[in-house]
């Protein structure tokens, strides 16, 4: 009777556990498939390569960080293998616990700290200042939380982070707060349902390629420069960043990302940079010249692409002189993953500057990071972009010279010929001419390039191997000021692209 009985209860148990089982998968379908992919996609490499032991640098802060330094940059120029661990609007807090989650998967070299907004004085990212907005904090955090898994430490971060338990428990079940995405799903969360998460292809970094058409730059208020006149939530949080890597044995360097600074801002860096002092740590302020914030901003907080690879630069010579790194290129180990993703970087930009929805300034931005192809210009006389200042400093850092503002003094014809070396080491060669200058047998990838100004209307610019064909000249296109072209290695041209000025606005004409 009573293996009966057992028998029957077995049978009536099975379909309820089968039940049950179905309900958790559904759930765990449902969430993967509802949840925001941001964070998924922005860690994806970040797991992988913690896995294999590549990752030699951690880039700790803010936006200011996932939109000033990229990792693939640093790759490029020094062989150093770094991750961008960065999130829009995180305060000192959040980048404590960023830096405690990241090491449970790796052991990095050196951890690069941004330290702005170190002045920020709360502890609970749902209970802010008067300037900032808890819902917008708490949407930004998920960036940097999602994606890793719910573990004794995360419970502890959020516990430390958010105030509000409702707030808190959206991060423990992320179907809370994703449950009516289903309305917007498109065929990239499928994707990631069948396939996994693949990264963005920027090893944690995001690029802006717009310019910062006004930028608010404020006055060196000089000696008026003081440290903060108290202790903060944030610099008591820089502070356990700082003891938490020396206990690790991890070398910990502090910085501040170039953008357009206030007075705040410059007592909260000083006060980081005697933190540094305190600790004998480095800061690494950046060179002066670092950025032009007239064309290296996206807006009055954030570099733009061009602003990213110029603060990169500057922050991987100090890298090279202050740590022992290893360059790690020509090593097959990394040539999956950096090698592969620099090249796709490189065919980004390209296609950014060839792409018809970009706008001419976005395409001269992204044209002065170009490896793969070479550029032609030409300005008409009478333009409207010869009163753009921007425009201006874009195409005198493209050429090298500063020969575009005679030209536009004089208000007179104007060509660039732009083309990378073929060596691949990010050099170039420019060709210019202005006003009633020409150029003859110029020795560029499409063929010996003649160049001469005859009419406003009317300017030759030809190969010797195919006199027939004018770049400068069609029927439809007279009264277009501004065009341009790319052509790459094998001499193939890009069509060219054409602009009407109007002001400092920029029609495209097809």
């Amino acid at each position: 009777m009573h293996h009966t009985e057992t028998k029957q209860f077995l049978r009536r148990l099975v379909p309820v556990l089968l039940f049950v089982l179905l309900v958790v998968l559904g759930l765990i379908g449902a969430t993967k498939l509802l949840e925001r992919k941001d964070s998924r996609v922005k860690y994806a490499s970040f797991f992988q390569e913690a896995e294999e032991g590549h990752l030699d640098i951690l880039l700790m802060g803010n936006s200011h960080v996932i939109n000033g330094i990229s990792p693939l940059r640093l790759w490029q120029t020094s062989g150093y293998t770094a991750y961008n661990m960065g999130g829009h609007g995180s305060p000192m807090q959040a980048t404590y616990w960023e830096y405690r989650l990241a090491r449970q998967y790796c052991r990095p070299q050196v951890v690069v700290v941004d330290t702005y907004m170190l002045e920020r004085d709360y502890q609970y990212l749902d209970e802010p200042d008067d300037i900032t907005d808890p819902d917008t904090t708490i949407e930004q955090l998920h960036l940097n939380m999602d994606a890793f898994p719910l573990n004794r430490m995360k419970k502890e971060a959020l516990e430390d982070l958010i105030h509000d338990t409702d707030k808190r428990e959206s991060f423990r079940l992320t179907l809370r707060v994703y449950h009516d995405r289903w309305k917007s799903l498109t065929e990239e969360d499928f994707r990631a349902l069948q396939k996994g998460y693949i990264g963005s292809g920027l090893m944690g970094a995001e690029i802006r390629t717009g310019i910062n058409r006004h930028p608010a730059i404020t006055a060196d208020p000089g000696s008026e420069v003081t440290p903060l006149q108290s202790e903060t939530v944030g610099t008591k949080y820089l502070r356990r960043i700082i003891e938490s890597c020396q206990e690790d044995g991890i070398q910990i360097i502090l910085t501040q990302v170039p953008f357009n600074t206030e007075l705040a801002d410059r007592e909260a860096t000083y006060t980081a940079q005697a933190i540094a002092a305190e600790y004998g740590i480095p800061f690494f302020v950046f060179p002066q010249d670092t950025v032009d914030l007239m064309i290296d901003e996206n807006d009055d907080g954030h570099l733009n692409l061009m602003g990213m690879i110029r603060a990169t630069d500057a922050l991987g010579a100090f890298l090279q002189q202050e740590t022992a790194l290893v360059d790690h290129r020509g090593d097959t180990a990394y040539d999956h993953c950096y090698e592969q993703l620099a090249g796709q970087h490189q065919l980004a930009i390209t296609n950014r500057v060839m792409a018809e929805e970009s706008g001419l300034l976005e395409k001269l931005l992204a044209a002065q990071a170009m490896e793969d192809q070479g550029l032609v210009l030409y300005i008409n006389s009478g333009s409207g972009l010869w009163s753009d200042e921007a425009a201006l400093r874009l195409i005198e850092r493209l050429a090298g010279t500063p020969a575009v503002w005679e030209a536009a003094a004089g208000d007179t014809p104007y060509l660039l010929v732009r083309e990378p070396h073929a060596d691949g080491q990010g050099a170039v060669n420019c060709w210019e001419a202005w006003g009633d200058g020409s150029l003859e047998d110029v020795p560029s990838a499409i063929g010996h390039l003649y160049y001469y100004p005859v009419e406003q209307r009317f300017r030759f610019l030809y190969t010797a191997e195919d006199m027939d064909v004018n770049y400068l000249y069609d029927d439809a296109h007279i009264d277009e000021d501004v065009r341009l072209f790319c052509y790459g290695p094998d001499g193939e041209t890009t069509p060219v692209q054409y602009f009407r000025s109007m002001g400092t606005d920029y029609l495209r004409v097809k």
